[in-house]
């Protein structure tokens, strides 16, 4: 009898640990930062964006939070507003690439 539960509990837990590891695995993890930055070199005054990244098994994605917040207002509203960030730059980068002007879009 003893050794039934024993078996039982064994299943369980490997059941267990390979959801775990799986939804771990699966996850896109999003990194929120402060950048400044001068839109033209001779500029004296610092722009500031707040810039997300997002890092899961397949790429890296990086994009002004502009974005982010108004995917959210338009989803909830069900309106069309479109986000104007002060920093343009986007991009998606293959995990496993080399940073370089090719293996990034926009």
């Amino acid at each position: 009898m003893h050794l039934i539960n024993m078996k039982n509990q064994n299943k369980y837990f490997f059941l267990v640990f390979f959801v775990i590891c799986n939804t771990l695995y699966c996850q896109t993890h999003r990194f929120i930062y402060e950048l400044k930055f001068k839109s033209n070199y001779s500029d004296s005054l610092y722009q500031k964006d707040y810039i997300v990244t997002e890092v899961n098994s397949k790429n890296v994605k990086s994009f002004s939070y502009e974005f982010v917040k108004y995917d959210s207002i338009n989803k909830n509203s069900k309106s069309l507003y479109f986000a104007t960030p002060a920093f343009e730059e986007r991009f998606i980068r293959e995990i496993g690439t080399v940073s370089s002007p090719e293996n990034s879009t926009v």
